[in-house]
């Protein structure tokens, strides 16, 4: 397969872009909070599902020559690495090849790149695609409103963090086991996932924004938190662990941050998060540094502790080993993390998919970056599935747990429905 990029950079607005993807059944979206990284892809030439091991052989199959600088492979792993029949609902994750792809540069404009078998059909889909985004109309946010709003079982939720806390007390050994549940609404009409995308950048841009779109079943993501993201061998990532209200003035926005900071359930419970992924990072022969006091992290909605992780990788690190190895975090399984899923297997009796789960791109120059799949939807049609989790210690309430996860549901609430979602 052969890589044509433009030879000018382009001054786009996304909304042109989000416009000309609509128009195929298959896209993926990927922005930072900052702007400064925005991968739109579509139109797969080749795709897998399924757990690392098989994304890498597959992705090591893959045979490109031009200019392969912007080549990337885009989309997500599914939480849990076995095989499920809920594929409709992207639960076994999907990665794809584009066949176009767009990608913001570093000083604010745009490139293109296509693949196609040969250097002539590629210069003409280049040429096609120029054009179309060139003449696409600006497309606008939707509004929505609420039909229906259902809490998938929370009262059995309720008794499974009290099971969890039970379990931890009676296993010394089990710090956290993180359980994540569902939400259910519906819209007054079918949702558009590409103007649901646009919804997000407006409702939360202090967030990165994803989305990917196959078969009619679209997952759209608001999520403060990245894996990790790599240049070479040298890497970013951070924990993300320990959640506040935001308060209504200034005033009582810092006290419920002091507070916080002060908590002795939520530090420890980010101790084990800090403490988790640096060792597992240490396993790949990666040198770690972090700061031993955390920040808070502000989001639209909620407030959490925060440690910036960085460092360098080993001469012999894999993408997919490094992925397979922080997959998933103490924020999002627990500690220990066998131990943790195990439980979270007796607890959920629902597969999460991409929720909690790594998603991202990669590119064939061992750059890349994945964030973890949370403040989620799955959205079909009118319909859409949020998901949020919980840490659960030995102190947990299950009321208490469960009001942080309807905390955590508001910023896709307001996504699909806007400020006034009630």
């Amino acid at each position: 397969m052969y890589v044509l990029k433009t030879q000018r950079d382009l001054k786009l607005n996304v909304a042109q872009i989000a416009a000309v993807a609509s128009t195929h059944e298959t896209r993926f979206f990927f922005e930072n909070s900052q702007q400064t990284t925005q991968y739109f892809g579509w139109q797969p030439l080749t795709s897998t599902t399924g757990s690392f091991d098989r994304v890498q052989a597959w992705f090591t199959q893959l045979t490109i020559e031009g200019d392969t600088e912007m080549a990337a492979i885009l989309g997500g792993f599914p939480f849990e690495q076995e095989p499920s029949d809920e594929t409709g609902a992207l639960s076994n994750g999907f990665f794809f090849l584009p066949a176009v792809m767009v990608q913001r540069q570093a000083d604010g404009r745009f490139c293109i790149s296509v693949i196609q078998e040969t250097a002539a059909t590629a210069e003409q889909m280049l040429k096609e695609t120029l054009h179309q985004l060139d003449t696409a109309d600006i497309l606008l946010p939707a509004q929505y409103h609420m039909s229906t709003e259902t809490a998938v079982a929370a009262d059995a939720w309720a008794a499974g963090v009290q099971e969890t806390v039970a379990e931890i007390k009676r296993d010394r050994t089990l710090k956290k086991v993180v359980l994540a549940r569902q939400l259910r609404v519906t819209a007054d009409r079918r949702f558009a996932p590409e103007r649901v995308w646009l919804n997000a950048r407006q409702q939360n841009p202090e967030a990165y924004h994803v989305l990917l779109k196959v078969n009619g079943t679209a997952f759209i993501s608001n999520t403060p938190e990245r894996l990790i993201k790599f240049d070479h061998d040298q890497f970013q990532t951070a924990a993300v662990a320990g959640t506040a209200p935001r308060g209504t003035t200034k005033e009582q926005d810092d006290q419920l941050a002091t507070q916080l900071q002060r908590d002795d359930k939520n530090q420890r419970e980010h101790r084990y998060v800090v403490d988790t992924i640096a060792a597992t990072l240490r396993t790949q022969q990666a040198v770690v540094e972090y700061d031993t006091t955390p920040q808070i992290l502000k989001n639209k909605n909620v407030q959490h502790l925060y440690t910036p992780i960085t460092g360098t990788l080993a001469s012999n690190w894999s993408p997919f080993t490094l992925l397979a190895a922080l997959h998933p975090t103490p924020a999002l399984g627990g500690v220990p993390r066998n131990q943790a899923l195990r439980v979270i297997g007796q607890v959920e009796h629902e597969p999460r998919g991409l929720f909690g789960a790594p998603i991202g791109y990669l590119t064939f120059h061992q750059t890349g970056e994945f964030v973890v799949g949370i403040r989620s939807a799955v959205l079909r049609q009118a319909s859409a599935t949020l998901f949020a989790g919980a840490g659960i210690v030995s102190e947990s309430v299950a009321e208490t747990e469960l009001a942080e996860t309807q905390l955590k549901f508001k910023p896709m609430l307001q996504t699909l429905f806007g400020e006034d979602e009630k």
